[in-house]
Order: C-alpha cells, then sequence, then structure tokens
C-alpha cells in the first residue's frame, strides 16, 4: 500500500500560528492511519517534534 501525505501550506516558526497549523497537520495525519487500523501516539510525537 501506497501512501502519499501532503501538507500543503508552510509558515516559517516565528509565525504566531506555527505550531498550532503544525498541531493540526500532525492530527490529521494521525486521524488517517488510525481510521486505516494503525495505533499512533499523536501527542506524545507531537511533543516530541516541538522540543526538538
Amino acid at each position: 500500500m501506497k501512501v502519499w501525505i501532503d501538507f500543503s501550506q508552510g509558515v516559517h516558526k516565528s509565525h504566531p500560528e506555527a505550531e498550532e497549523l503544525l498541531r493540526r497537520d500532525v492530527e490529521n495525519a494521525a486521524d488517517f492511519f488510525e481510521r486505516q487500523g494503525a495505533e499512533t501516539e499523536t501527542q506524545k510525537r507531537f511533543k516530541s517534534i516541538i522540543s526538538g
């Protein structure tokens, strides 16, 4: 199975809504995979991405 993920918008990390936009993208991707039967750790992964 092939899966394509499109994150079409992009903003600089200093943008006031950058973290919220990234969080939404991560959640949308996780929701897709959960609907396919995969288990995800969205909040844990998101915090890891943000904290570096």
